[in-house]
């Protein structure tokens, strides 16, 4: 999975992608779930990786008139 994942031509794809290019090569049993918790472990992904945040509820604005 290093060569897929890790190596510099690599560029640390997602678990999606790391998957999709692995099943070109290789197959083995459980094999997502495997991509998964390896990507899940990377440092480096979850350094980089964007925070997740809960978005602020909509609210109205307030118009011209109401003002």
């Amino acid at each position: 999975m290093y060569e897929y994942h890790d190596a510099p031509t690599a560029g640390h794809p997602g678990r999606e992608k790391t998957y999709v290019l692995l099943t070109r090569d290789f197959y083995w049993n459980h094999q997502y779930k495997w991509v998964r918790k390896y990507v899940r472990a990377c440092e480096v992904c979850q350094r980089v990786k964007p925070a997740a945040f809960s978005q602020a509820p909509l609210q109205s604005l307030l118009t011209p008139s109401e003002c």
